[in-house]
């Protein structure tokens, strides 16, 4: 077909969408942009631990982290100062960071790092925000001292925009830095000057690294936000409806799953707080053609400690599954609400806002993660879901945020879960929607003056 004629039913089926309240939406993904950052592997200063300073420091002492120096710094991009901070770097409150390599005991050899201990370091680029754009940050993290909270998260004009879709974990004590990620989608009125701020809270300390936001990235999961709703069911299991994947009535009594228990269990930690590899089921689609609607989950809470807590933020991964291997297709996010707070043996079921669309006969798995107190999820011990398992889903680094590999264990083969699936109904095939477009022609006040030209 010519272009003109493509363009015209592509715009009439638009239209017979809009009379009929089923929009077919046609779009095409944006262009991926690199934001520059200052400075983002902080190796402009070369410290070490104590009083001996290598590098343009010769000749220096200085402890770690003072915030001001009685004499300049010399940076090895020319400039000096007495602030301690790297040059394009600010911050605030506790002490704050110096670029650092080099000797044991910390920080670690051969490589560069920012320290912070209690208040925050921050940036502001030279990028505007732009609106209805999904941003990608991620750095290095790594918990110096144990008793530390980092975060990270980004600015527009000054005002917070993210810090509520955290992915992967920080490194723990004194281990090399983990790469780890904060995802977010802006509004259609976002505006003002981007910022990056990285900091601590807890009275631990905190290094960061190799720091980057990427604007519109590729292969990352569609981001959806204040999309969970959470329900406390009580202690009774619900009924699953005809198309749901679920184990409600395990032929075992449920019990939790943490390193020890139970005996012999090495590998599985089963709490709502994991976030290195938030716990989750896997799970197989039914055989009907047109796929399924995911709609919720409901979990079993069978050990309560603050992780369903009212006001609690929650997390939601659904993943495709392929042997060992997962790779997130949606990450959807929110609160639970006021007066939902669970106790031990509560179902609690999780609403998606956003249904996630699943193909048939296909493993699919869903992990959660919840951001405060711990809630340790109810597991069968014995293997009466056939169709999938329990695992933790254990992002594969930097190299691949989105994805990873799942740990499983024999000794707790299932969850106790309900995944809430609605069968799609089958859509007009290719000759029913080309009828469609022609005939929506009318809509835009079009005539028809021949057939369509190859």
């Amino acid at each position: 077909m010519r272009r003109k004629h493509i363009t015209i039913a592509i715009a009439a089926l638009a239209a017979y969408g809009a009379q009929t309240s089923s929009v077919l939406l046609f779009a095409s993904a944006a262009t991926s942009t690199a934001i520059p950052i200052i400075n983002p592997d902080f190796n402009v200063v070369l410290e070490s631990q104590g009083s001996s300073v290598t590098g343009t420091l010769a000749g220096y002492s200085s402890g770690w982290g003072a915030t001001t120096f009685s004499s300049s710094i010399n940076y090895t991009d020319g400039s000096s100062s007495t602030s301690g901070y790297v040059p394009g770097w600010t911050g605030a409150g506790g002490e704050q960071i110096l670029g650092a390599t080099n000797t044991a005991p910390n920080p670690r050899s051969g490589g560069s790092y920012a320290y912070n201990s209690y208040g925050a370091t921050t940036q502001t680029l030279s990028a505007n925000v732009l609106p209805n754009t999904t941003y990608l940050l991620t750095l290095g993290a790594d918990i110096r001292y144990s008793g530390s909270y980092p975060y990270w998260y980004l600015t527009a004009g000054g005002t917070q925009i993210s810090g509520g879709l955290y992915i992967g974990n920080p490194a723990g004590y004194q281990q090399a830095p983990n790469t780890v990620a904060e995802l977010v989608t802006t509004g259609a009125t976002a505006s003002g000057a981007l910022g990056i701020t990285l900091g601590n809270n807890g009275g631990g300390q905190t290094l960061f690294n190799n720091v980057s936001l990427v604007a519109n990235p590729a292969n990352v999961p569609t981001i959806y936000q204040n999309a969970v709703n959470v329900v406390n069911l009580g202690t009774t299991a619900p009924t699953p409806g005809a198309a749901d994947q679920s184990n409600l009535a395990p032929t075992a009594t449920p019990i939790t799953a943490y390193p020890g228990s139970p005996s012999g269990n090495t590998t599985i930690n089963y709490f709502t707080n994991n976030t290195g590899a938030p716990a989750g089921e896997t799970f197989t689609t039914g055989s009907n053609t047109a796929g399924y609607l995911l709609n919720s989950i409901t979990v079993l809470d069978a050990s309560e400690s603050g992780g369903f807590a009212d006001g609690t933020s929650i997390t939601v991964n659904v993943s495709s599954v392929s042997g060992n291997n997962f790779s997130t297709l949606a990450i959807l996010s929110g609160t639970v609400a006021t007066g939902t707070a669970a106790a031990s043996g509560d179902y609690l079921k999780i609403n998606l806002a956003n249904p996630i669309t699943l193909a048939a006969n296909s493993v699919y798995g869903y992990s959660l993660v919840t951001g405060a107190g711990y809630s340790g999820l109810g597991v069968d011990p014995n293997a009466d879901y056939a169709g999938g398992q329990l695992a933790m889903f254990t992002p594969g680094g930097a190299t691949n945020l989105f994805g990873g590999t799942l740990t499983t264990s024999t000794l707790t083969p299932n969850a106790i879960f309900d995944a809430s699936l609605t069968p799609v109904s089958a859509v007009p095939d290719a000759p029913t929607l080309g009828l469609l477009a022609l005939g929506g022609l009318a809509l835009l006040g079009l005539k028809r003056r021949g057939p369509l030209q190859a």
